[in-house]
Order: C-alpha cells, then sequence, then structure tokens
C-alpha cells in the first residue's frame, strides 16, 4: 500500500486537530482525514481496486465560496473503500486502478 501523495511526508491529523477524523468542528464532526498539498498535485490509488463511484462534493450551486470539487470512491481489495475527496478525477466509474495510478488532481475548495 502506497502513500495518495508523492512529494508529502505527512503525520495523519488525530482526533484533536482540525484535519483530524473525529474533529469536532462549530457544526458537525470531521468525518475524513485532510492532507493538505499544493492545487493540480496528483493523486494516487494507494491499493489495487475498482472504482465505485464518481460524487459531486463541493460546489455545484450549493455554496458560492466553494469551488465544483468530486470524491472518487474506490473499492480496495485489501483494506475495504476508500473516498478521496475534493478532486477532479482522471477515472471513470467502474475503471480497475492498479496501486500508484493516477486517479485523480487535487482541487481547490475555498474560492479566492
Amino acid at each position: 500500500m502506497i502513500f495518495p501523495l508523492k512529494k508529502y511526508n505527512y503525520t495523519i491529523p488525530t482526533e484533536n486537530e482540525p484535519g483530524g477524523f473525529g474533529f469536532i468542528r462549530k457544526h458537525d464532526i470531521h468525518t475524513g482525514i485532510d492532507l493538505y498539498c499544493n492545487e493540480y498535485d496528483l493523486v494516487y490509488s494507494i491499493s489495487d481496486g475498482v472504482v465505485l463511484d464518481i460524487v459531486k462534493f463541493t460546489g455545484f450551486e450549493e455554496s458560492p465560496w466553494w469551488n465544483d470539487t468530486y470524491v472518487i470512491i474506490i473499492y480496495h481489495k485489501e483494506i475495504g473503500t476508500v473516498v478521496y475527496g475534493e478532486l477532479e478525477s482522471l477515472v471513470k466509474k467502474g475503471d480497475e486502478v492498479k496501486e500508484g495510478d493516477i486517479i485523480g488532481k487535487i482541487l481547490t475548495v475555498l474560492k479566492r
């Protein structure tokens, strides 16, 4: 299994940190793990799998301050389902991916 971003060395945030799973926010509880990087950085499949779906995530007339982004949902045989968020997809629903395949590019969520 590989890390989804190539040129970053991360400590995964904990539930006590804003980007961590379970972090209590003003209006909800964070249900993901944020990995901060640059816009258009490539995102790689962490393991072999199948693209289950590609879904609208932010923007799309939902909010005037969010850009349009998607999530890519991949079932990985070794670990289960992983949701890769805030991306431009470079794969299609039903595609089989191998560990290390490029699946998307990071997009900026908040409009500048």
